[in-house]
This record gives C-alpha cells, structure tokens and sequence, in this order.
C-alpha cells in the first residue's frame, strides 16, 4: 500500500500524533531521533531493544527500521538485529495498527540500502513512509513530520 493510498483509505483514523518505534545499534537512528525531539514531535518515541517486551498495540504507530545484514546477494541476504522490530509487528498482529514503515540505511550497500524495511513493507503490506540515509539530515527530521502532519489532517477526519 503506497502513501497515497493510505492517505485515501478509510482504514485508520488519526487524530493524534503517532508513537514511533525504533531500533538503534550503530547510534545513528537514535540521533535521528534526537533531532525529532528537538523539533518537538508531540507522539511518544520508544527505543526498542532486544529486552522489550511485545506489547499489544491499539493506536496507530510509526516504525522507524535500520538494515543489518549478513549475506552478498539478494537471495542469501538476511537480516540481523532487528527482529524484535519484526516480532513487534507480528504479535497481536500489530501491524494492523502501523501506520507505515520509515526506512534508513547506508547508500554506499547499493541495493541493500532500506532492505530491511522493503522487506517488512512487502511482508506486512505497509506502505514506506520515508527513508534516510545513516542519521539523517534536518530536512529529513522536516519531511517525516511533514508527512505525519498530512496523515493527522487527512486521517483525522475519519
């Protein structure tokens, strides 16, 4: 489902701003997240780590997903560390209750950029919200707020 589908369908409401999930080994999404903060985004931001539990989720929710990867070709390529991202999805069938996945990687990996939040958008059929490269840049803090701002306008109707 493509951004501009979700933004058309009738699945969700969203009348308030989103909880955002991520996960940061390398740091790099954790100062991402940082410079939302200092942009004052109003939703929750939940570090997941390997100890957190799995949660049922009953609003809507963002996911912020880095790629770690084992593996040299697409067809042998596998990804590690971010299975409780994954397993955060799948429980309760979360999923249903995400709103769109937010992909960041290293352009330098070529095809292997976003893979993990590729996969998890074909997987679970959610729409890529956005993507950023390593930490991110301030316009990429502005254009996911940007994008979340047009979801509560279109969605909050609902």
């Amino acid at each position: 489902m493509g951004l501009k589908n979700l933004l058309a369908s009738d699945q969700m409401s969203l009348r308030n701003y989103p909880k955002i999930f991520y996960y940061s080994l390398s740091n790099n999404t954790n100062r991402y997240i940082k410079k939302l903060r200092k942009e004052n985004y109003k939703g929750e931001l939940v570090r997941l780590t390997e100890d957190s539990g799995l949660e049922e989720q009953t609003e809507p929710f963002i996911m912020i997903v880095p790629t770690y990867l084992v593996g040299a070709t697409p067809d042998t390529t596998k990804e590690i560390y971010t299975e409780v991202e994954h397993d955060l999805l799948e429980a309760y069938d979360n999923y249903k209750n995400c709103i769109g996945i937010v992909g960041t990687g290293n352009k330098n990996f070529d095809w292997q950029y976003i893979w993990t939040a590729k996969h998890y958008c074909k997987e679970f059929n959610l729409p890529l919200l956005y993507d950023f490269e390593m930490a991110g840049m301030s316009r990429d803090v502005d254009n996911l707020i940007e994008i979340i701002h047009e979801l509560m306008k279109t969605k909050g109707e609902k």
